[in-house]
């Protein structure tokens, strides 16, 4: 994954989320603009020159059998030949972050002009290729449960260790409910005290009680479990609309820190 696709580390030019959105539903307003996006066809790709990537590549926006929610990806080409670019690992360079995809695509204007070069006509199937098969795996990975299990901090487990083996005098539905809290991702502030309570002098049983009076005064529920997705075919991944986006080599601004240590916080991501 390529964090630092983006020329800006933030300040003014950063934008968030909401902000986006907010854009984009200005934008849809105009009702000559909304008709000639939704008569899209799928697949349907355009092309611009941007200051903003520090990378030229290719944007998908993509469907996924019924899923109703999009998924981006951003692959990363060679700026001249249009070539996807690859990692030390030997695998492409594709970035999954949506914001960061977003605003990549973002020509700033309200109507840009098109710039796409036949180099990037040509490897645009190329590209595509590499993007829908990086979203299939994802996709797959996320289909087992085993790999949607949270990790535990280890003084959560120990505590969850104490309770089952100590808890008895809770009675069965609170000991159940307590190890159900336990086996969560929490707070560094919850898992401190829990250390602290777990690791103390206490003898078992009010150690036990300790932590029962604690998660229950800290309001912790029990954590919602994630759902695995359902299987789909590499055929079900469907290209929306794609960009083709071209670094501005005008652009000589200098690496941001943000860049240079491989961090940029831009959205969620896949």
């Amino acid at each position: 994954e390529d964090a630092s696709l983006l020329v800006e580390g933030g300040g003014s030019e950063a934008i968030s989320g909401e902000e986006y959105r907010r854009r984009l539903s200005k934008a849809l307003e105009a009702s000559n603009d909304k008709k000639e996006i939704l008569g899209l066809p799928f697949g349907a790709g355009s092309g611009l020159k941007s200051e903003r990537v520090a990378t030229s590549g290719y944007i998908f926006c993509v469907r996924i059998g019924d899923e109703e929610k999009p998924w981006f990806r951003f692959v990363s080409v060679d700026d001249e030949t249009w070539e996807p670019l690859r990692g030390d690992d030997g695998e492409p360079r594709i970035a999954s972050d949506t914001l960061t995809c977003l605003m990549a695509a973002d020509p700033q204007v309200g109507r840009g002009t098109q710039e796409i070069s036949d180099q990037a006509l040509r490897r645009v199937f190329e590209a595509w290729a590499f993007a829908q098969r990086n979203i299939h795996d994802r996709w797959m990975y996320l289909t087992d449960r085993a790999n949607l299990e949270p990790k535990i901090e280890k003084a959560l487990r120990e505590a969850h260790t104490l309770v089952m083996e100590h808890g008895e005098s809770l009675g069965l539905d609170r000991q159940d409910v307590l190890l159900a809290k336990l086996n969560g991702r929490w707070d560094s502030s919850v898992v401190k005290q829990i250390r602290s309570i777990v690791r103390g002098d206490l003898s078992p049983k009010k150690k036990v009680a300790a932590i029962d009076a604690f998660v229950t005064e800290a309001g912790l529920p029990i954590p919602e479990q994630a759902k695995p997705l359902r299987p789909v075919r590499i055929e079900d991944i469907r290209v929306v609309c794609w960009m083709a986006i071209s670094k501005d080599g005008s652009n000589d601004r200098p690496v941001t820190i943000a860049e240079a240590i491989g961090e940029m916080a831009l959205g969620d991501k896949f």
